[in-house]
């Protein structure tokens, strides 16, 4: 009996590429998962120091308070230092929420992560009066995405 060796070392190239893309494939959805991960634990992370920085400073809580359920309901009733605290705020949240918004985007995150941002002080009638300026800072779609999803009445 002869031995074909040429037919052997085919079929054991062959294979050996066959286990490579499978290997490969393995370590491409390791990575995926570490990144969902990471994106998810430094998206945490950010709202948790963003919750912190709020819980901190009593005033800032009044202010987001007021700001939220309309006592202070426009712009007009807000001192120059109260406007300039709400606009950091908005920018400062609207920042995280692109982050998670452009991590849905990528597939790093599933879209069910977007049901995070449910923020009623985004809604409040001194957001809407903000946002326009706002808006320009940020892409055509999150802005769009922010329109559609928070703002419609």
């Amino acid at each position: 009996m002869k031995t074909n060796w040429r037919a052997i070392s085919e079929v054991a190239a062959a294979l050996s590429i066959v286990l490579s893309l499978v290997f490969v494939g393995f370590e491409i959805q390791q990575s995926s998962s570490v990144a969902r991960v990471e994106a998810l634990l430094s998206y945490t992370s950010s709202i948790s120091e963003h919750q912190r920085t709020i819980a901190q400073d009593p005033e800032l809580a009044a202010l987001i308070y007021d700001a939220t359920n309309g006592i202070k309901a426009d712009l007009s009733e807000l001192t120059s230092a109260e406007r300039a605290q709400l606009y950091t705020l908005y920018m400062s949240v609207l920042s995280l929420y692109y982050g998670l918004y452009s991590s849905v985007e990528e597939n790093i995150l599933p879209p069910e992560y977007l049901a995070i941002i449910e923020d009623p002080s985004i809604a409040s009638p001194i957001f809407r009066e903000l946002w326009p300026t706002m808006r320009v800072l940020f892409g055509a779609e999150f802005s769009a995405f922010i329109d559609t999803r928070l703002l419609q009445d």
